[in-house]
């Protein structure tokens, strides 16, 4: 299941094939994909890491909100600002949950399947981590009722 050293357009391909959709059924909704893991070499601080990447510096170029939802476990609710010759052009949302182990990488319909690898890959470059993807649900999908 492990993916080392994926190319940025790989990364991209796979991002984009797990991404979570949402599809209205009725007076519910079904979602469908699913969220990809970052699994770190070595135990980190999750505050610490959700601290550093909440930055509109390069290379991280996202502004974000942690909040603490557990003993040694945080939540980003992250926008990774597109950068084009110094202008910023557009954004993207994306959310982890991270432990010290590892990070849940949840990349919803609108995020941007290229802005987001460029993160993935720069933060496993940082914290040496590796992606893994499961294999993609875009066919099965589970239902919520309101």
């Amino acid at each position: 299941m492990s993916e080392p050293n994926l190319d940025l357009e790989t990364l991209a391909r796979k991002i984009d094939e797990t991404r979570i959709t949402y599809e209205s059924v009725g007076s519910g909704v079904r979602i469908h994909g699913q969220t990809f893991t970052l699994e770190f070499a070595d135990s980190l601080e999750p505050e610490v890491f959700c601290d550093t990447l909440s930055t509109p510096d390069e290379p991280w170029q996202m502004f974000g909100l942690t909040s603490q939802i557990g003993d040694d476990y945080h939540k980003l609710l992250g926008t990774l600002i597109h950068v084009e010759d110094g202008e910023v052009v557009d954004a993207s949302k994306i959310t982890l949950e991270v432990s010290p182990a590892w990070a849940r990488v949840y990349v919803k319909e609108a995020c941007c399947e290229h802005r987001a690898a460029e993160f993935v890959q720069s933060v496993c470059e940082e914290f040496d981590a590796e992606p893994l993807f499961a294999n993609p649900t875009r066919d099965e999908g589970e239902e919520v009722s309101d």
